[in-house]
């Protein structure tokens, strides 16, 4: 299994006094086939070789795969995901894979601070985070509620597992980063891509008026034929503009 590739993307973000560097990791899908811990530990070797400021993590972090039987057990890939190392901090939201309950349990043995309809306050940056489509809460009430109770003249950006949710970040947040969709991974030599699954357009930017949305398709998809941008590393600036890489 080959490591992830990393993209690197320049994010104009109004209201820091300087520049961050922010890596986003998204579904790990930890399996004992094709994301074995030791694999994940060197990714997170791998970020933390990056020297990052923020690392954001946006769900979907163990199996969740047919043949993911007998699977790892989530407090295994969280723990080695609680050896992630920013210097402001690791912040994460759940994904449809995650189990309501445990994943605030398991990520409360770790220095990641899991945000659920909750923000973070990193210093120069703040973070608002929602909870799954596939929980109960729903996310964007919890959204607008952490960016609402956030601390104003701070910038902020918000994170969520589906990319839907994004639009409901409202004008506040110059940014919002999200997984879930695996854009790109399932691509045959010969044959292209299949479905939604096999189209490389999930992995981009947009913008929706002031918010811009990056959508991540996560490192779990080297399993597959054709390797792709598994790693974000976002830098966000000081200068206004629109998203670019």
């Amino acid at each position: 299994m080959r490591d992830p590739l990393v993209v690197t993307y320049r994010v104009p973000i109004e209201g820091l006094s300087d520049p961050l560097r922010l890596v986003h990791l998204s579904d790990v899908h930890a399996s004992p086939y094709d994301m074995p811990l030791v694999r994940v530990r060197r990714i997170v070797g791998m970020v933390n070789g990056m020297a990052p400021d923020i690392v954001v993590l946006t769900g979907d972090y163990h199996g969740g795969k047919l043949w993911d039987v007998p699977g790892i057990r989530l407090h295994q890939v969280v723990q080695t995901l609680g050896l992630l190392d920013a210097r402001l901090g690791t912040v994460a939201v759940a994904g449809n894979h995650d189990q309501s309950y445990w994943i605030s349990r398991v990520f409360a043995d770790t220095e990641i601070r899991m945000l659920r309809g909750d923000f973070a306050d990193l210093g120069p940056l703040v973070v608002a985070g929602a909870d799954s489509i596939a929980h109960h809460y729903s996310p964007a009430i919890g959204l607008r509620l952490a960016i609402a109770a956030a601390p104003a003249g701070k910038p902020l950006i918000s994170i969520s597992h589906e990319p839907e949710t994004g639009q409901f970040a409202g004008s506040r947040s110059q940014l919002h980063l999200a997984g879930h969709a695996h854009g790109g991974q399932i691509i045959v030599p010969g044959l292209g891509g299949f479905g939604p699954l096999g189209d490389n357009d999930f992995l981009h930017a947009h913008r929706r008026g002031a918010l811009c949305t990056w959508q991540r398709r996560g490192p779990e998809a080297a399993r597959v034929i054709r390797p792709g941008h598994d790693l974000c590393a976002a830098a966000p600036c000081r200068a206004a503009g629109d998203c670019r890489c």
